[in-house]
């Protein structure tokens, strides 16, 4: 499928808040393009593509969740801040979710993906275009969430 209609299926799972089955996003994942590490770099939002069975539970706690998860931080490739978060209008991150960006191959194709110094955990990423990626986290060699991030403007 060209990069078009890819980029098209993935803003309708956006705004279908990502209520798809676990085919259809691993299908929309592997159309995409790797992503560079410098491709990386910068501030990103973070928004979930929920599955079909698990998005109405998962959104109802992110609803009355006082604390949001709201973004990602590359300064390079040494210096990640895997997770930043808002509350009451503060942001901050934790020293614990920090991370590392690596060029791995997954299913198939080198792509850069984040790997979590302290927790067993790896985010995967490709490319939609130049301010959106889809991403995959995998937890102990299991895919657990989907995922997008959009590049914040300064």
């Amino acid at each position: 499928m060209e990069m078009e209609g890819i980029k098209d299926k993935f803003e309708a799972a956006v705004r279908n808040k990502g209520f798809c089955s676990i085919q259809e996003l691993d299908e929309l994942f592997s159309g995409l393009n790797s992503v560079t590490i410098d491709e990386m770099i910068g501030e990103w939002h973070v928004g979930y593509l929920f599955t079909e069975g698990t998005g109405s539970r998962f959104e109802s706690f992110l609803k009355y969740c006082p604390i949001r998860l709201y973004g990602k931080r590359f300064k390079s490739k040494n210096r990640v801040q895997a997770w930043l978060f808002r509350l009451w209008g503060l942001r901050f991150g934790f020293p614990g979710t920090s991370a590392v960006l690596e060029r791995i191959d997954f299913r198939g194709t080198i792509s850069t993906s984040m790997v979590y110094h302290y927790l067993p955990m790896i985010d995967h990423f490709r490319k939609v275009d130049g301010s959106a990626i889809m991403g995959i986290m995998e937890i102990k060699g299991k895919l657990s969430t989907y995922f997008y991030l959009r590049r914040r403007d300064h």
